[in-house]
């Protein structure tokens, strides 16, 4: 039995992402593709989640740049 179904928990397999966390250089993990069910998730370098962009290698130099535009288009 699945922990979802286990703890009856409902996933939106369509906003479920993969992304792998390294400082090195084109690391993978495994060769094969991840898969929820019968889907095949999207294997990502960068993700927003609760308002904070991530990327693969935890720098967060998107996420503040992303801020700083958007306090200089409220200044316009």
């Amino acid at each position: 039995m699945k922990w979802t179904d286990r703890w009856l928990v409902k996933v939106n397999v369509n906003k479920c992402k993969v992304m792998t966390f390294s400082n090195r250089p084109n690391v993978t993990v495994g060769m094969e593709a991840d898969y929820m069910g019968q889907n095949q998730l999207e294997n990502v370098d960068s993700i927003k989640d609760l308002g904070v962009t991530f990327d693969v290698k935890l720098r967060f130099s998107d996420h503040i740049n992303d801020k700083v535009n958007k306090a200089y288009g409220m200044l316009e």
